[in-house]
């Protein structure tokens, strides 16, 4: 750093540091060492401090990079628990569609089963009917539901008939064959004052009750259109 140097030498200023003189005139070599020596143990100071503030600074950088990157790695974990909830999501979608798309399917076969089950009791009650009264008629000597039967000075109607066997099913299918509740016969009757007229005379009232509450039933309706 300094050369031999005599203690009787004086030293001309060579050089200035911040405005101010490190080897200035008058001054012994002793002078001038140990301002040196302060100056370099400043110089080290400073760049220590400097050295320590740069070491934090990259200690601070390097927890913000860990930082970061966790952050990052997070967020790829979030965008990947999404994916596949929403995978998920869509697959449950897709199940439900097709869930429900069965469930409609089997509600509209049952329906239609249904009413195909319906429709067959319906024929058949109808075939019945039908076989029945036209049994009925025949046997009894009528050409049809409506027709009267004429004996000498009297007649007669099928539905009257059936009332008088006391038949209440064979009453209610005659009604429903289009028999006129209100069809009176020679007496001035209808079939349900004819058994009316029966019941007054002992006649099975279980069985009258029935007839009565199918005529009056069927009365209802026609007077109801």
């Amino acid at each position: 750093m300094l050369g031999r140097v005599s203690g009787a030498r004086q030293f001309e200023p060579v050089e200035r540091e911040g405005g101010e003189e490190i080897l200035t005139a008058g001054k012994t070599p002793a002078d001038i060492w140990r301002r040196l020596s302060a100056e370099e143990k400043r110089f080290r100071q400073e760049q220590e401090q400097k050295n320590q503030e740069a070491q934090q600074r990259a200690s601070e950088l390097g927890v913000l990079r860990k930082q970061e990157e966790e952050a990052q790695q997070r967020s790829q974990d979030l965008q990947n628990r999404l994916r596949e909830a929403q995978r998920g999501f869509q697959e449950e979608q897709m199940r439900y569609e097709q869930l429900k798309r069965e469930r409609e399917l089997a509600e509209h076969t049952a329906a239609a089963r249904q009413r195909e089950a319906k429709r067959l009791v319906q024929e058949r009650e109808r075939w019945v009917r039908k076989t029945t009264v036209a049994a009925f008629l025949k046997e009894n000597g009528f050409t049809g539901v409506s027709a009267a039967r004429k004996s000498f000075l009297s007649s007669t109607y099928p539905l009257h008939v059936a009332a008088e066997t006391g038949n209440a099913r064979l009453v209610e299918m005659l009604v429903k064959e289009g028999a006129d509740v209100e069809q009176q016969d020679s007496s001035g009757r209808t079939a349900m004052q004819l058994v009316v007229d029966k019941e007054s005379k002992g006649w099975n009232k279980g069985s009258s009750a029935t007839i009565l509450r199918v005529l009056a039933a069927a009365r209802g309706t026609c007077g109801g259109a």
